[in-house]
């Protein structure tokens, strides 16, 4: 599993832990060791899936984007 961190402009960032899955609006879908490896762009939504929950993430104003396998 795997921690997205995303940081925006205004200096605001938000976490999301326990991640099994990501895909795009308009990109693949990633799992394993795909997610580490990827090489993210700015200019697209992310949808995080987790065992319980999924997420869409915003791009407008995103800087960067940290992802940390968990242990």
């Amino acid at each position: 599993m795997y921690t997205f961190v995303f940081y925006y402009e205004n200096g605001m960032t938000n976490l999301f832990e326990h991640i099994e899955r990501v895909s795009f609006t308009d990109g693949p879908e990633l799992t394993g060791q795909q997610i580490l490896d990827y090489r993210y762009r700015l200019s697209t939504e992310y949808h995080l899936y987790s065992k319980d929950s999924s997420f869409t993430v915003g791009y407008r104003n995103l800087v960067y984007v940290e992802v940390h396998k968990e242990d």
